[in-house]
């Protein structure tokens, strides 16, 4: 699991039941970039923090589903769509997957996005989205 990701600076947050309001900030500037609406810092806020503490836990602890063997073993088809400018993400480790049925065959990535495409390119990224479902669906 560690390949598929980098280490930015903060990168600790994502497991941490309580959050400080510093905490939350840089949390959401890494996670959505800027700007950050102000009802997704109170979301972050409000969420339940045992929550993000317990699934960093279990993936440490290799709880769950190989999710690496799962796309490689998968006749469903898989679309992957991230942004070029990710700050946690390893794009590189997300390339080297040998996807079993990866739609149109490549990763799709979205120029200067960071890891919230479907949020910052939503117009962009809707129309791979689309794609992608009128394809899987009219087979």
């Amino acid at each position: 699991m560690a390949e598929g990701f980098r280490r930015p600076p903060h990168a600790g947050l994502g497991a941490r039941q309580d959050l400080s309001a510093a905490d939350i900030d840089r949390f959401a500037q890494m996670i959505l970039g800027e700007p950050v609406e102000p009802f997704l810092r109170e979301a972050i806020r409000r969420a339940d923090g045992r929550c993000r503490r317990l699934l960093f836990e279990a993936a440490l602890a290799g709880a769950g589903v190989d999710q690496r063997k799962a796309v490689e073993s998968s006749s469903i088809p898989i679309a992957v769509i991230n942004g070029s400018a990710d700050p946690l993400v390893n794009l590189d480790y997300i390339r080297e997957v040998r996807y079993a049925n990866l739609w149109e065959r490549k990763c799709h990535c979205l120029d200067g996005v960071g890891h919230a495409p479907f949020w910052h390119a939503a117009d962009e990224y809707n129309v791979i989205l689309r794609r992608f479902l009128q394809g899987v669906f009219s087979e």
